[in-house]
């Protein structure tokens, strides 16, 4: 295995335990042990600035809650400097509509991730089924300003 893909992989663990923390904080807010369902988009990549970056988002859904985190990573080095990443995680109704967004996070101090949550309580009756997707934003700084790049969203899930 090559060092590339021991950073990966370390990276990718580091992404799982991110959003592992953001399932045990959702299902703490939303007071539930279990989820309807849950879906990682896949991982895309751009290039901003000289750092090539991954990013993907996420969505959960509760009977009572549906949220999302986006992550960002760079791919290669260890951390960038401050401000150089920025993420804003976005979870949408099946139809298109917005459920819940934050605005942008960007790291502070040098980092090797930033990811971006939100978690918003849905009116969906008891018995009756609803589908949200995770769909978020990412920014990679370009010397000079930044450049946006979006996440592949996420499959939708039902509550």
């Amino acid at each position: 295995m090559s060092h590339t893909e021991v950073k990966g992989t370390g990276f990718y663990r580091l992404v799982l335990v991110v959003v592992s923390a953001f399932l045990l904080g959702f299902a703490t807010l939303t007071s539930v042990s279990a989820f309807a369902g849950t879906a990682t988009g896949s991982t895309s990549s751009f290039t901003a600035g000289g750092y090539t970056y991954n990013a993907l988002s996420m969505v959960a859904t509760s009977g009572t809650h549906a949220g999302g985190s986006t992550s960002i990573y760079p791919v290669g080095v260890s951390t960038v400097p401050s401000a150089y990443m920025g993420a804003m995680a976005r979870v949408y109704w099946s139809g298109g509509a917005l459920h819940c967004s934050n605005g942008y996070l960007y790291n502070s101090g040098s980092s090797g991730l930033q990811t971006a949550t939100c978690s918003k309580a849905h009116a969906v009756k008891q018995g009756d089924v609803a589908y949200f997707y995770g769909y978020g934003v990412v920014r990679g700084y370009n010397n000079s300003a930044y450049k946006t790049h979006y996440t592949v969203p996420t499959s939708h899930e039902s509550v």
